[in-house]
């Protein structure tokens, strides 16, 4: 225990140190909101008769500081344009101007740590977990540096009992914790920037772009935002592990879903999870009938847009998702697909692979990817020209050469990859790999790609959230 202590004494420090040097301005936030959810999560334990307007308070202090820094601008923005309208005074323009023009700061993280905080004081309500009874300890929790940015979000009933009882030094798999990190900085250095500098000129010149130009960054964005976030998620895994804790994983191969519904499931796990946990089920679920159940799914998905910013075209993303989950559910509800029979096994088994495997997933990948549009870019005008250039067959600039062998060095690498992930290696393969070839392989993949990395790249994307 005594090691214990000293190691998450040092952790703390580190995670407290590196926020600090990364967004100093905001520090006090980030400690407020652990200090306010640690007193209220004792408050809920000792007076259970008032933890219902305790948590209450919990709830409101969380979401009123994400409003202000995350919707504030946003809200007053729209509240005012349509006084605009309704009155038209040159007031109303002015004050327009004056709150466009003001540079609005958001603290690194504030999205992910305020919901893990949330979960925290509502795991305490539920009773599913006791309360921490150290502020240190419940900071480290809160603060954790490999995931206090870009998550993945951690429940504190997976997390505080890692505190006290974790993997020792010795118990630590350093060959599967470098493995996560060298697969995530690959994922990120070699694959997602690639794709960045396709995008990043697709959507500077979003008007001028040939058809085939904008349909090939519209598959690249797809997938470097997956590339991106799991290589930040997979890094956190793997640095985590190093100190002894196991987070949670955030991506399970997303793009081969059969379905909307699972597509959630496989990907950002952490907030899927979190929605459903705390939102989801807190509004009765599946359990209250099925037009409750469509207006929870939308509800869910429009908030789960929110949550990544205040911005039409995350409202437009979110609550697509929640219509298709809700279209989807009222179909599944009603329609009971039936195995087409065919003249002999192996045409058989071929229709049953296409009808209920390959067709579904690409409908869901076309689907997904066409709604990352909205998700991209900077405003709605753009995200519609886009689509109507693909749609309508427009010319214009062509990809240029070089830019179309990056994607498809980057399509064949996660083509491999996940194959590879479908596929099921034995344990046994790399036990019996040489010792010293494992980590010579691991240890050699990340000096290449910090050698890689050297060079200034892009930040993560989800580090704006």
């Amino acid at each position: 225990m005594p090691k214990n202590k000293l190691l998450n004494a040092f952790l703390l420090l580190t995670s407290l140190l590196f926020y600090f040097i990364l967004n100093s301005s905001f520090f006090p936030i980030l400690i407020s909101v652990v200090t306010w959810d640690f007193l209220l999560g004792l408050l809920i334990f000792k007076y259970p008769n008032s933890r219902r307007t305790i948590l209450f308070i919990s709830i409101c202090l969380n979401l009123s500081t994400l409003f202000f820094f995350k919707y504030a601008q946003f809200i007053a923005l729209n509240i005012l344009k349509i006084l605009n309208k309704m009155i038209n005074i040159d007031l109303f323009i002015e004050f327009q101007e004056e709150i466009t023009a003001i540079d609005w700061m958001l603290p690194l993280g504030i999205s992910f740590f305020i919901f893990q905080s949330m979960s925290y004081t509502i795991d305490v309500y539920r009773g599913t977990i006791q309360p921490s009874r150290s502020w240190f300890d419940y900071c480290l929790y809160v603060s954790f540096f490999p995931q206090l940015v870009a998550g993945p979000i951690v429940k504190a009933k997976d997390f505080l009992p890692q505190i006290y009882e974790r993997l020792s030094w010795v118990q630590v798999p350093l060959f599967s914790a470098f493995s996560w990190i060298a697969l995530g900085f690959f994922k990120k250095a070699v694959l997602a920037d690639r794709l960045a500098e396709i995008v990043d000129f697709a959507y500077s010149n979003p008007n001028a772009l040939d058809w085939s130009f904008g349909f090939i960054s519209v598959l690249a964005y797809s997938f470097q935002i997956f590339l991106d976030f799991s290589g930040y998620s997979d890094i956190a895994i793997g640095i985590a592990l190093l100190f002894g804790f196991r987070l949670p994983k955030n991506f399970n191969l997303p793009y081969l879903s059969n379905s909307f519904s699972e597509f959630w499931n496989r990907w950002h796990i952490s907030l899927s999870s979190w929605l459903k946990d705390y939102l989801y089920i807190s509004l009765g679920g599946n359990r209250v009938g099925a037009l409750l159940t469509y207006r929870n799914l939308l509800l869910v998905m429009l908030l789960g847009g929110l949550w990544h910013g205040a911005n039409w075209n995350f409202v437009i993303w979110g609550g697509s998702h929640g219509f298709l989950l809700a279209l989807e559910r009222f179909f599944f509800d009603r329609i009971k697909l039936r195995p087409f029979q065919a003249m002999n096994d192996f045409w058989n088994q071929v229709l049953q692979l296409m009808i209920y495997k390959l067709f579904p997933t690409l409908f869901v990948f076309s689907v997904t990817s066409i709604l990352w549009v909205f998700f991209r870019s900077p405003n709605l005008s753009i995200a519609l020209d886009m689509i109507n250039r693909i749609l309508t067959l427009q010319s214009g600039i062509n990809l240029p050469y070089a830019m179309l062998s990056s994607f498809f060095f980057v399509f064949l690498c996660l083509s491999v990859g996940h194959i590879a992930g479908k596929c099921k290696i034995h344990p046994e393969f790399w036990e019996n790999t040489p010792f010293q070839f494992r980590h010579a392989l691991v240890f050699s993949t990340i000096a290449i790609l910090i050698t890689l990395l050297s060079k200034p790249g892009k930040p993560f994307i989800y580090f704006v959230f």
